[in-house]
């Protein structure tokens, strides 16, 4: 984008060339009152917002600076529906004991690499499909039948790798768990680390094939290294029936 002035045989041309198109304005009054205060209007604008922006980052600087952050199980807003939705004894028990139902309904633990499982809380037997939880107390609770309709394999297989994986705090990977209470049942997570994908081959070195969609045929194409068509067909087909 660039400003200039042209001479021409009527007088003086103001030009604003853009990319893709050109504005031309033929007196310097129309220049400014037309562009020039629109532009200024506009970075005036963008210079405001740019510094409310500012002040409302270094006020939450020096908030961060003032406070401690804190976070809520439960969440913060149902926290404080105690004070708007209990009128009285009873409806403060049913709201206390929603609250702590929404404490504790989520568990959710990282895995460690150096486990023998890959996690020193959650223990999966995949023979036996039964998974051991080992609480704060120390005593183990043991879930039967815990089978992944999805990804059954991969949990196995991660697993098994774990299990004869000899150096784990080298090679060892971390698999996480976690359990959701949803009243009638218990839904049962296992996250692990699913490996890399082969590198799909972006190279147009050796050509391209192209392929086009359209309602009643397929369009392809293949050209080489230097965008020469070799080859091209289509296949026509019907959408009825």
């Amino acid at each position: 984008m660039g400003y200039r002035m042209h001479q021409t045989a009527s007088g003086v041309v103001y030009a604003l060339h853009r990319k893709n198109e050109t504005q031309v304005w033929f007196s310097l009054y129309l220049f400014e009152h037309r562009h020039i205060d629109k532009e200024l209007k506009r970075l005036k604008a963008r210079i405001g917002q740019l510094r409310h922006c500012l002040l409302r980052q270094e006020q939450k600087k020096e908030k961060l600076r003032r406070e401690i952050p804190s976070a809520l199980f439960g969440s913060r807003s149902f926290f404080r529906k105690q004070y708007t939705m209990c009128k009285d004894q009873k409806s403060y028990v049913a709201w206390r004991h929603a609250f702590c139902y929404k404490r504790n309904a989520k568990m959710t633990l990282s895995g460690r690499k150096d486990a023998k499982y890959g996690n020193f809380v959650f223990q999966y037997d995949a023979q036996s499909q039964t998974l051991h939880v080992r609480s704060i107390t120390g005593q183990a609770l043991i879930l039967p039948y815990v089978y992944f309709p999805y990804g059954q394999d991969q949990v196995q297989e991660s697993i098994a790798t774990q299990l004869s994986c000899q150096n784990k705090k080298k090679d060892g990977k971390p698999i996480s768990w976690s359990i959701e209470d949803h009243g009638t049942y218990y839904i049962i997570k296992c996250m692990i680390e699913e490996p890399e994908h082969p590198p799909i081959n972006y190279s147009k070195a050796d050509g391209v094939i192209g392929v086009d969609l359209n309602y009643n045929h397929i369009a392809f194409s293949h050209v080489n290294g230097q965008g020469q068509l070799l080859s091209s067909s289509c296949l026509y087909f019907s959408l009825e029936g």
